[in-house]
């Protein structure tokens, strides 16, 4: 999947290049945990943009990549488990 990720107004803007709310909202709690504020628009269902999640905290980036890895590892813990 590829992702749009730019900065505005000190804070980071991440959006799927297709509609994938899933991975953003995977995301979102792990941000919070690691540190930064986190919320995800939907968007307009009519506009077809799959949203946006905004990231905000000191090093936006840094948190963004633990958090990542956060859901990279739950994720083999999940696949282990079965």
């Amino acid at each position: 999947m590829e992702l749009d990720v730019r900065e505005q107004d000190g804070k980071l803007i991440v959006a799927p290049s297709e509609r994938n709310h899933t991975m953003m909202t995977l995301l979102k709690q792990p941000v919070w945990d690691a540190g930064g504020k986190a919320g995800y628009n939907q968007g307009h269902p009519y506009e077809g943009s799959g949203g946006e999640l905004v990231i905000e905290a000191e090093d936006p980036e840094e948190v963004l990549e633990e958090a990542v890895e956060t859901v990279r590892d739950e994720l083999e813990e999940f696949k282990d488990a079965f």
